[in-house]
């Protein structure tokens, strides 16, 4: 799994910078504040779902997978709207 968190880490951040340069000032402050935001969630929905599925292995195998889905549905989200900014 960390192998998989590794690639999607790096795809998102790949695809951030990228759309980053596509957009205009307004979209790209607002793209910004959007990425705080999400990184603020993660860590907090982290720190949540450690609490509820405990320190055990297999409690830190479902965090593990929780926290790759997050970043594999944010990583297509801005694969979407870099689609979107590329067609304008």
């Amino acid at each position: 799994l960390t192998d998989e968190q590794a690639r999607q880490d790096k795809r998102l951040n790949t695809t951030y910078k990228v759309l980053l340069n596509k957009l205009g000032s307004k979209a790209k402050d607002q793209l910004i504040h959007a990425e705080r935001a999400w990184l603020r969630f993660q860590e907090a929905n982290g720190a949540l779902e450690s609490s509820v599925y405990g320190s055990e292995a297999v409690g830190n195998l479902q965090v593990t997978e929780n926290a790759l889905f997050r970043v594999c549905e944010r990583a297509n989200a801005l694969d979407n709207y870099l689609y979107v900014a590329n067609l304008q």
